[in-house]
């Protein structure tokens, strides 16, 4: 099906309204495992507690999934949502995000690029707050498998690459084996991520965890280590989405900073799969990062010699065909192929490679990052 960027471009889009309350802003931290491993933390409380609530900047992708819709029935964007693969995600924090809200939400195709194999397709989203000045902005950045080759720019190149030496901080992120089902009562419902025999028509022997909450969980490290928990100091948080992660899994972000930014990769710890990279945040306070050795809530990874070895954890089930490749990389697209009736998984694959064990030793030496002061009680992890 021949996409047509000029008519596609052209096309716009009727406004669509959303709301959210309190109670959507915690259910959906919660999703991200926030209030573990000490609920009565004071920086976890004040995402799972109404009083002194704040709002993670990664939220702002939530109240937008209704305005999505209308790419299926683009002129001159005609494609097979199953070949859809969410690659990218983009979102501009104007100002903080409030606790509740009405919105009014603005899409248009932002751009159209030849990828040879695919085209990539930049929906753009622009929210407000009903009678107010922008809130966010998202841009998510959409692979169409097969619909490329029609001679068009082949678009920027991708940005945000980690620094070249050890990061600044590595932490590590346990997840419940039923986080993609806490998750997906934010609103992002496809059955990829709950339903197993759904889930084994995408070649996985169990459902994966949606890209958006793997967003969301890196989105909360980086501002609890390197912000102090501060969400109002993001203006911006970008991210590509490089392969899947699986609920039960745990996350390994490593943090940099560099002037204004703090660069965001992350990884399985039981696959040593990448998850996320090219990721960062820009700052609004250009540059006011707390040093490696004054992290708020993070000690140094000492292991004293009452501490017992934690049990390493079960693998997950291998896929019975093969592993997404990360040069396309995936994610639900949920807010599309759900609503299209299909499965929005990938169906390019690499081969499944499992990494050996790491040692608590060598865990230990992975996790550098330090702290003098202390945010509730101190921990060497965020999560379960």
């Amino acid at each position: 099906m021949p996409i047509d960027p000029e008519k596609a471009l052209a096309a716009s889009f009727e406004p669509t309204t959303s709301s959210y309350k309190q109670d959507d802003v915690i259910l959906y931290h919660l999703g991200l495992g926030a209030g573990a491993p000490n609920q009565t933390d004071a920086n976890e409380l004040e995402y799972t507690y109404e009083k002194n609530l704040k709002v993670l900047p990664s939220f702002g992708v939530v109240p937008v999934f209704s305005a999505m819709g209308g790419a299926m029935n683009t002129p001159g964007l005609e494609f097979n949502p199953a070949m859809l693969l969410h690659g990218e995600q983009d979102i501009e924090i104007h100002r903080p995000l409030p606790t509740a809200a009405k919105l009014s939400n603005q899409s248009r195709i932002a751009g159209i690029y030849d990828k040879g194999k695919a085209a990539l397709l930049v929906m753009e989203v622009e929210t407000k707050e009903e009678g107010g000045d922008p809130l966010f902005t998202n841009r998510f950045s959409l692979f169409l498998r097969g619909e490329g080759g029609f001679g068009g720019d082949s678009g920027p190149k991708a940005g945000n690459v980690a620094p070249d030496r050890e990061p600044d901080h590595v932490v590590e992120t346990p997840t419940l084996p039923q986080q993609a089902l806490l998750y997906r009562l934010s609103g992002d419902k496809n059955p990829l991520h709950a339903d197993p025999e759904f889930a084994k028509m995408g070649g996985f022997d169990v459902p994966i965890l949606h890209g958006l909450c793997s967003f969301g969980i890196n989105c909360k490290v980086a501002v609890d280590a390197a912000l102090g928990g501060d969400v109002t100091n993001v203006a911006r948080y970008q991210a590509r989405f490089a392969g899947v992660f699986f609920p039960g899994e745990t996350m390994v972000t490593s943090l940099w900073k560099e002037g204004d930014k703090v660069f965001i990769s992350a990884s399985s710890k039981e696959r040593g799969a990448p998850v996320i990279t090219n990721a960062a945040l820009t700052l609004r306070d250009g540059g006011d990062v707390l040093s490696a050795v004054s992290v708020v809530g993070f000690p140094a990874a000492r292991a004293s010699p009452q501490r017992k070895q934690r049990k390493a954890r079960p693998r997950p089930p291998t896929s019975r065909n093969r592993w997404p490749s990360p040069t396309t990389s995936i994610s639900s697209s949920s807010w599309l192929a759900s609503n299209a009736g299909t499965r929005g998984s990938s169906s390019s694959f690499r081969p499944f490679r499992r990494s050996p064990r790491t040692s608590s030793s060598s865990s230990q030496t992975r996790r550098r990052t330090t702290s003098t002061r202390s945010c509730g009680a101190s921990r060497s992890r965020i999560g379960w």
